[in-house]
């Protein structure tokens, strides 16, 4: 297997000023953008839309204003009537605890039928017409952009929605919106392109989105699994025992988040880890993650 990293041509700057986006370092002077996508609907893939919102709390925290950054989230779980605490969403298990509303004050770019693979590569390229569309329209050459992914995967695509093959994110298409999004080239002037993008990706095979492709230098990704392997829940009555997945007291019949994606959003939340590189994000990720090394006992392996 050979993994999609162009780290060489990551600089120790650039380091800095992406890992400043999820607030494990100092703030940069760089522009700073990101793009966050749940790929999922309905109240039983609660976590992809509680990774996401936290993924934008996160962000936001590390001084990341909100006109840049453009999310995508079918956004039917906060108000679904099978949420016990409507209009919020939880990444975390708090047991007895009241719990950290990861929703409150996040307003989606893209919600429901507008959740597709053809507007997550628009708001990654800027390539669409309409130019009121939300995209990352960097306006500096040293600007850093951070995407992160959360839903259901498969073999060389990303699930969105509706569940259907044919109206998936494909490898080749992302791949492909990588090269665009660091250069620029298909905005039409809209974007500068990007010095530096770090991509997160949180779904099952999800490896197989970049195995075998070249991405361009100064992109690094990590993604939740190897290729042909699941990732997995975190915080779910249905897998732990309470208090380690209530709210306040309280089941919430859903899982709250995935194993790899909360093991990313919970260390940037950790002022401890204020000096935090990509590879040590990396190498927590891993253990975290690792079936052999999480108290789980189910798990997947982080590639980059």
């Amino acid at each position: 297997m050979r993994l999609a990293l162009a780290h060489s041509g990551v600089s120790p700057v650039a380091l800095s000023a992406l890992l400043g986006l999820v607030g494990v370092a100092a703030r940069s002077s760089h522009e700073q953008w990101a793009l966050l996508a749940a790929g999922n609907r309905d109240y039983s893939n609660y976590r992809f839309q509680s990774d996401v919102a936290h993924a934008y709390q996160r962000i936001r925290s590390g001084g990341v204003p909100h006109e840049r950054i453009v999310s995508l989230s079918y956004d039917d779980v906060p108000p679904s009537p099978r949420n016990p605490y409507p209009g919020t969403l939880f990444n975390k298990a708090t047991g007895q605890k009241p719990g950290v509303d990861v929703n409150e004050n996040f307003t989606k770019s893209f919600t429901g039928a507008a959740v597709t693979a053809e507007t997550f590569i628009n708001a990654l390229t800027c390539a669409t017409l309409d130019e009121s569309a939300p995209c990352v329209a960097s306006k500096a050459k040293d600007a850093t952009l951070m995407v992160f992914w959360s839903g259901h995967g498969d073999a060389g695509l990303l699930y969105l929605p509706d569940m259907n093959a044919s109206n998936s994110l494909y490898a080749d298409t992302l791949v492909a919106a990588l090269h665009d999004a660091k250069s620029g080239a298909r905005s039409r002037g809209r974007s500068q392109g990007f010095a530096q993008i770090v991509m997160f990706v949180e779904a099952c095979d999800s490896g197989s989105m970049f195995d075998g492709f070249q991405l361009p230098d100064g992109v690094y990704v990590l993604t939740a699994a190897e290729p042909g392997q699941n990732s997995y829940p975190i915080y779910c009555c249905s897998f732990f025992r309470p208090p380690s997945c209530t709210i306040a007291g309280r089941d919430i019949s859903s899982c709250l988040g995935d194993i790899f994606a909360t093991s990313v959003w919970e260390a940037a939340d950790d002022p401890v880890n204020s000096g935090f590189s990509l590879d040590e994000m990396f190498g927590h990720a891993r253990a975290i993650t690792d079936p052999n090394g999480n108290p789980t006992g189910t798990g997947s392996r982080v590639t980059r």
